[in-house]
């Protein structure tokens, strides 16, 4: 199916949010239709396990925590257990699920959304790596000298959202003030 083909279906109510933004304090439009539609399943719970007082890196804890996980689906009847980890427990975590196949084959490891973000940045900086929009950046003061080589290995996000930031400046105020020729 090309683009040509594809139509959006916009109902009342989609339009009347896209309206309503122009107050300024409408919603994000899942948070207002939920104003106005009727959901009839119930309200999910998010639990979280009791603390284990040991290093979370340690493998028996991770070990642990992916047992206690696959219980839990079990418990609730769903077919895979899901659970959010920092970089350095899933990297213990993928290794505890290779091995002990297949015990945790139905067990989904996710990364937090920090390392997530990091992972983004680094893709964009490795995408614009030695292209000269290093240059530009800097010569644009939207980032420090010192800072590019976090923001391009994808090290730091504070500053891959600082160069988005600081971008968006840069290019609205420009772009606004016909400074940009």
């Amino acid at each position: 199916m090309n683009i040509d083909e594809k139509k959006i279906q916009l109902k009342p109510l989609d339009l009347y949010w896209f309206g309503r933004l122009q107050d300024g304090n409408t919603p994000l439009h899942s948070s207002f239709i939920s104003l106005y539609v009727k959901d009839p399943l119930p309200i999910q719970r998010i639990c979280y396990m009791n603390p284990i007082s040991r290093s979370p890196t340690n493998n028996d804890v991770v070990r642990e925590t992916m047992v206690r996980t696959m219980s839990i689906a079990k418990e609730t009847v769903q077919s895979y257990g899901i659970v959010t980890y920092d970089l350095a427990v899933a990297i213990k975590a993928y290794s505890i699920q290779e091995i002990e196949r297949p015990l945790f084959d139905k067990l989904l490891v996710m990364l937090g959304n920090f390392h997530i973000e990091l992972a983004f940045f680094g893709a964009v900086g490795n995408f614009i790596s030695e292209s000269g929009i290093e240059y530009i950046l800097t010569e644009a003061d939207i980032l420090a000298e010192g800072s590019m080589l976090g923001f391009i290995k994808g090290k730091s996000s504070t500053i891959g959202a600082v160069v988005s930031m600081n971008f968006r400046q840069t290019f609205l105020s420009r772009r606004c003030t016909s400074d940009f020729s």
